[in-house]
């Protein structure tokens, strides 16, 4: 799914990639791209100028080279496509399986060379595991590892060693019921402890943002409600809610208002990826309303964080203008 709410496959009919773009709301095809003598197989989202373009891979050519490609997303035409050859005799055949963009903003794939068998890319044996790193610009190719000890490599994620909350649900047979993961502001989170509540949990969670002073407690409703508001706050104040309007966001600006705040305050966005959208410093007297532009971010899902010496709060911001 991109960041217009519409969605692109990519299927891989005898040595041709097949893409689809399909509308989100009605499931109509806006555009069908068939690209001949290659196997497709991988498919991402890239944002960039205000627009959503397509980044597809997997193999090209009979010898089936490793092949990514970058897609208009008005209109599916190419905007480069690039082969990255290997050696390696006839029998030897090549792909890259998946790509990421990564918080640099240059892509990531993972995939192989020297496979035993043209035409599929999802498992191969025989082969060499690569990963690549390539420039979204141009396609071209920045770097490439290989691993000798592995196949392949089915795909490339970017780790970090912050800590972040668990909470692990289990049925009275001990079977997991439910796996989540809360994360918060890019610092060490604890999730110590809970309850349970209707439909949900609340969770006591310990983090580092402002050392041993600060504490987080979050309220989960599984299912229909989809908005989840973390505050945390320093131990000993009275816990105060951000209220963020319109949202969902369909004008150039959204408006924010804390009650009973005073002093300064950073308001910050950051896309799913955790990149720094803008950030803005205000000072806050009471209740004030503070009007913080949008006209500059595409449609999607961010996360608006706003923080001051003793308070913090992080709520899901939908923006379709």
């Amino acid at each position: 799914m991109d960041s217009d709410g519409n969605y692109v496959v990519i299927f891989m009919p005898d040595n041709q990639s097949r893409i689809h773009k399909i509308e989100g709301n009605t499931g109509e095809r806006i555009w069908t791209r068939t690209i001949d003598n290659t196997a497709g197989f991988g498919i991402t989202v890239i944002n960039d100028s205000g627009r959503s373009d397509y980044i597809v891979s997997g193999g090209i050519g009979s010898t089936q080279e490793r092949w990514v490609a970058r897609l208009n997303g008005n209109d599916g035409s190419t905007m480069w496509s690039k082969t990255y050859n290997s050696p390696g005799d006839q029998y030897k055949f090549d792909a890259v399986r998946m790509t990421i963009v990564g918080s640099d903003g240059y892509l990531y794939g993972a995939g192989f060379i020297e496979g035993d068998e043209p035409g599929t890319i999802f498992v191969v044996y025989g082969g060499k595991a690569v990963i690549i790193k390539i420039d979204p610009g141009n396609g071209n190719e920045i770097w490439t590892h290989s691993n000798l000890n592995s196949a392949y490599a089915l795909a490339v994620v970017e780790a970090s060693d912050i800590w972040n909350g668990w909470v692990l649900t289990v049925d009275w047979s001990g079977n997991i019921t439910r796996s989540n993961v809360y994360c918060q502001d890019e610092v060490n989170t604890a999730t110590e402890y809970g309850c349970l509540i209707d439909n949900g949990v609340v969770i006591f969670n310990d983090t580092d943002a402002q050392g041993d002073t600060e504490v987080g407690v979050m309220k989960i409703i599984y299912g229909s409600n989809t908005t989840n508001i973390i505050n945390t706050y320093n131990k000993g104040v009275q816990d105060q809610i951000a209220t963020i309007f319109p949202n969902p966001a369909t004008t150039e600006n959204i408006y924010i208002q804390i009650a009973d705040i005073e002093g300064d305050i950073n308001i910050k966005t950051t896309d799913i990826y955790g990149r720094l959208i803008a950030s803005k410093d205000e000072y806050l007297n009471g209740s004030d309303i503070i009007e913080f532009p949008i006209s500059h971010m595409v449609n999607g899902t961010y996360i608006i964080s706003i923080s001051s010496d003793n308070f913090r709060n992080h709520q899901k911001l939908i923006i379709k203008q």
